[in-house]
């Protein structure tokens, strides 16, 4: 609820229902060809909690670094350049949503440390 409520309050105009969001995630995640979409941006502009693939790895950007992610959790913090281009998995409508306040869901071991 919290999410759709972000979604609705940072996409004027846009639909609430579960379906909706979906299929404008979808053509955020997966080109014409499907393949997935990433998207360009610099690491300073990406709000904790946002995903990007770098290095064929997928790492979360928290207080200003990158952590590794596993399915066992997440790896050691590493610093990395603000100025830095990654590419994004989170989609960039959800990035918006993080950026006006909704706060996702972290697992304990990106906390550790």
């Amino acid at each position: 609820m919290r999410f759709r409520q972000a979604w609705t309050d940072t996409h004027s105009g846009g639909s609430p229902r579960v379906d909706d969001i979906d299929r404008a995630l979808h053509e955020e995640r997966i080109d014409a060809g499907g393949r997935k979409r990433l998207h360009e941006a610099r690491l300073s502009d990406l709000p904790d909690g946002s995903m990007v693939g770098e290095e064929d790895q997928a790492w979360i950007v928290l207080g200003g670094a990158l952590l590794p992610w596993s399915p066992f959790g997440y790896g050691e913090r590493r610093a990395m350049a603000g100025s830095l281009k990654v590419r994004t998995l989170t989609p960039p409508s959800v990035i918006d949503v993080i950026r006006a306040g909704y706060e996702p869901g972290v697992h304990p071991t990106a906390l550790d440390g």
